[in-house]
């Protein structure tokens, strides 16, 4: 419901001379939520951080466990692409 909401207001306010902040528009709620997304986003990075280093550990230990090191280092691939997604629907553009 978070995303459908800030998406709208962002529909809104494109093209609008105001250089206003989407979340001027979102409820107190909404914004915790917010801010607990962007938490787990950190944590998610940290998980895909240690799931490569656990690949690299399996792989100096075993190299005959080679799929088993690739299935984990997609896995982070994968929580990576999400919290680029994310990040880039919800943070500030830098180029404003």
């Amino acid at each position: 419901m978070l995303v459908i909401h800030i998406m709208i207001n962002r529909m809104n306010n494109y093209g609008s001379s105001s250089d206003d902040d989407d979340d001027n528009n979102l409820t107190p709620d909404e914004m915790q939520q917010l801010d607990e997304l962007m938490a787990d986003t950190d944590e998610l990075k940290k998980v895909a951080a240690r799931t490569v280093l656990r690949a690299t550990q399996i792989l100096d230990m075993n190299p005959q466990d080679n799929d088993v090191a690739r299935m984990l280092l997609a896995e982070a691939v994968v929580m990576m692409q999400i919290v680029h997604r994310i990040e880039t629907l919800f943070k500030n553009d830098s180029g404003k």
